[in-house]
């Protein structure tokens, strides 16, 4: 059987071709055209296209879907797009959540309830702060890029538990949507917002969509789930004591739960995976940090290799605090800045450059020191993303954190992630193992390695406390 995984990821339009019988796989990646990161509409289109490429000719049984978390798009009733998306890294809402943050009853509450932050990279805050500004109507849908993908395929406006569980309107204990956004914002639950599904659920492909993807219609289509979410199924870490840290253009660290987790103070947050309960914490700044400083202090023709190369490892670098586009975990700043502290004339670009390294990981550490705080067994840790494609920072990360770290060998997480969900449905579970399995890597910490790092981690925490906090 033939399963086709179609993805909206931050940057560009994904698709995966699974053949379960012929035990292959293939992947189609076409960066977001100029201009187009943010148009609904236009990324529907290149997704299309991703996946009518790879499909051509093919008998596909199921698609699946996957799309970011905390996206944000209003639109009329035939689900025309009337904005632009707003993603995780718009903090337009910042200046609102500083304010409500003063307020410790309302923040506890709402942590409480939904398992989310008062923090402006969830769309219901995002809506609040676009209360009054005329950017939504009462005829209009809230809703995201994986749902309006979803509802473009199927003529359904349907959404995942999952991706609901990151945009701060579902209360995560009955798995609903609670009543407040209806007081504090304005908006109808019940005709506003997409119906709730779990796994399990999908909709037939309309002639349509069947006639511009090149298929038959009637093919069945999972709604949307989140691509931090199916991470955790890609990388089979749905069972209790499996831990994820992932890091690309952003850090997360993911641990499954049986219940949610909700610690006193906060530092944490509690979504849904398409299995189950899933704790984590995650970064604003990671691998768009190490972007950002290799294109302003190096020529666009040196190499991130080459770069490395020069590090020296057990050297002092100056801090770096890696809140470029705001801080998430553990502290929920979002008008944090970034800045490299203890900088001297003696230190390099490539100094700076690894004190990029360091901050991120320091971040994640914080992170992780949240997570491990907990009662949740942690047996296995898995590292996935950007940073594997550096021996000298997958490294570092396994020398910081002071453990041995699973290199999650599956590229493609997320897609493989959607393309299993789909198998499971299909009763071709037992096919995933010899399709995706590869080997397996284990990073061994260094531990004269770690105690200097430690030096390092104790001024970040000493510039983390003192240095602009709002």
């Amino acid at each position: 059987m033939i399963i086709l995984v179609l993805e909206a990821s931050s940057t560009s339009a994904k698709a995966m071709l699974v053949d379960t019988v012929k035990q292959t796989h293939s992947i189609k990646t076409l960066p977001y055209a100029p201009g187009t990161h943010n148009n609904a509409d236009a990324i529907f289109e290149q997704i299309l296209q991703a996946g009518k490429t790879l499909s051509q000719g093919q008998y596909v049984e199921m698609i699946a879907l996957s799309s970011v978390w905390h996206s944000l798009l209003i639109c009329d009733q035939e689900m025309h797009a009337k904005s632009s998306i707003w993603n995780w890294y718009d903090t337009d809402a910042s200046v609102l959540c500083n304010t409500l943050r003063s307020n410790e009853s309302y923040v506890r509450e709402f942590y409480q309830q939904t398992g989310c932050m008062v923090h402006s990279i969830y769309p219901y805050f995002k809506l609040m702060h676009f209360k009054d500004k005329g950017i939504f109507s009462n005829n209009d849908r809230i809703t995201d890029q994986g749902t309006h993908m979803f509802y473009h395929l199927t003529g359904s406006y349907t959404t995942t538990l999952s991706l609901a569980s990151g945009t701060g309107f579902l209360d995560i204990h009955n798995q609903t949507y609670h009543k407040r956004a209806e007081a504090e914002i304005g908006i109808s639950i019940d005709s506003q917002l997409p119906k709730l599904v779990g796994f399990g659920y999908t909709a037939p492909l309309s002639e349509k969509a069947a006639h511009l993807l090149g298929m038959k219609a009637g093919i069945p289509v999972l709604p949307c789930y989140p691509d931090g979410g199916l991470n955790q199924v890609g990388s089979d870490a749905t069972d209790l004591g499996i831990m994820t840290i992932s890091m690309g253009t952003s850090g997360a660290i993911r641990l499954a739960s049986d219940k949610p987790y909700l610690p006193d103070n906060m530092n944490t947050w509690c979504y849904l995976s398409p299995k189950g309960y899933l704790a984590g914490a995650a970064t604003s700044g990671c691998c768009n940090c190490v972007d950002w400083v290799k294109g302003s202090l190096f020529d666009a023709k040196t190499s991130y290799k080459s770069i490395e190369s020069k590090m020296e490892l057990s050297k002092p670098v100056p801090t770096f605090l890696p809140f470029l586009y705001g801080e998430r975990c553990p502290g929920w700043n979002d008008e944090r800045l970034a800045a490299f502290l203890d900088l001297k004339p003696s230190h390099s670009a490539i100094d700076q450059y690894q004190a990029v390294l360091e901050g991120v990981i320091f971040n994640l550490l914080q992170c992780y020191e949240s997570l491990t705080a907990s009662d949740l067994p942690i047996n296995t840790i898995k590292l996935s993303g950007g940073v594997l494609n550096s021996p000298r920072w997958k490294q570092m990360c396994a020398d910081i954190f002071a453990v041995p770290l699973t290199e999650d060998p599956v590229s493609q997480t997320s897609l493989v992630g959607g393309a299993k969900l789909a198998m499971e449905l299909l009763n071709a579970s037992d096919k995933a193992t010899s399709l995706f399995s590869t080997k397996e890597t284990i990073l061994t910490p260094n531990a004269l390695m770690h105690e200097h790092y430690m030096q390092q981690y104790d001024r970040y925490k000493h510039w983390y406390s003192v240095y602009q906090r709002q």
